[in-house]
């Protein structure tokens, strides 16, 4: 799939979590239940797609995001210069199950957030 595309249905979901569920965003709820919203939308966009909150699978292992210290994710596995790695399980993940085909990885952070994001910054 091209990114564009890719992005273009992302920025669709994020537009219709923001219109439809926007009092959540006023009310400072919880960002697991703001990922679970954009969760239902990106499935809309993505109907070919599974799409799971903190998935953590990868068949008979745990699907991982391990970032480098040069802030690179990688999913599954860890790099030799990979020397202060740091695990992180997908807020989002749109994939297929029982498999290691992964389309996007998102981690979800609110601005309101006092935790620096996995990535380094908010």
């Amino acid at each position: 799939m091209e990114e564009k595309i890719i992005i273009d249905r992302i920025q669709q979901a994020v537009s219709k979590l923001m219109k439809i569920d926007k009092d959540l965003l006023l009310i400072d709820v919880n960002e697991r239940s703001i990922t679970h919203r954009l969760g239902i939308y990106l499935q809309e966009q993505f109907p070919e797609w599974d799409v799971d909150c903190e998935y953590n699978r990868l068949i008979d292992n745990k699907k991982q995001m391990v970032l480098t210290k040069r802030l690179k994710a990688k999913i599954g596995e860890t790099t030799p210069e990979d020397t202060q790695a740091k695990t992180v399980y997908p807020d989002l993940i749109i994939h297929h199950r029982i498999s290691t085909e992964n389309l996007v990885v998102i981690e979800v952070k609110k601005s309101t957030n006092p935790e620096p994001s996995a990535l380094g910054h908010k």
